[in-house]
């Protein structure tokens, strides 16, 4: 069976899983805002009406990541309440 030589940075990139439902979640907060400041410069009616769509759109996305990285916090804060009561004292 062969292991891998160095696990180290395997074990820092899926440390802590919430660091990437952040990134995520800024993205997503970012693609709204830019949606928001497109949304206030459009000046024709066709323009206006698919923007909407598109920001109600992202806006359930933007949701879900929020959710998935209350989850992953949450996940994340238990495991390690675990790992430090499963530590020898």
């Amino acid at each position: 069976m062969s292991r891998p030589r160095n696990p180290c940075p395997f074990q820092y990139l899926f440390r802590d899983i919430s660091f990437f439902s952040w990134i995520v979640l800024v993205m997503q907060s970012g693609l709204v805002l830019a949606q928001h400041v497109s949304l206030m410069w459009s000046g024709q009616w066709y323009m206006l009406i698919s923007e909407t769509l598109l920001l109600f759109a992202n806006y359930y996305a933007f949701f879900k990541a929020a959710r998935d990285y209350m989850v992953f916090m949450k996940v994340n804060e238990s495991e390690e309440g675990l790992m430090e009561e499963l530590e020898p004292s």
